[in-house]
């Protein structure tokens, strides 16, 4: 795609590194920091689930563990499949 293996910032522009290592280091920097973006996009959506299932469950069984809830839930999860 049109996508620029040597990002313009200003700190590049500052630094003025033509190290050829210091640029695949940030590449996959880049790569690493998508993959979190993704992983953080997909916790955060198993933790608003368990939360609500957490909330819902805690008006009737108050006693009830967040892993007790957690384990529903994946087995919820996995019934659906």
């Amino acid at each position: 795609g049109s996508f620029d293996p040597i990002p313009r910032t200003p700190e590049d522009s500052e630094k003025e590194s033509d190290d050829e290592e210091e640029q695949e280091s940030r590449v996959s920097e880049e790569a690493r920091i998508q993959e979190e973006e993704d992983a953080k996009e997909l916790i955060e959506e198993s933790v608003n689930t368990t939360l609500e299932a957490e909330f819902l469950t805690r008006s009737s069984h108050s006693s009830r563990t967040s892993y007790a809830i957690a384990a529903d839930l994946s087995e919820m999860e996995l019934k659906k499949i």
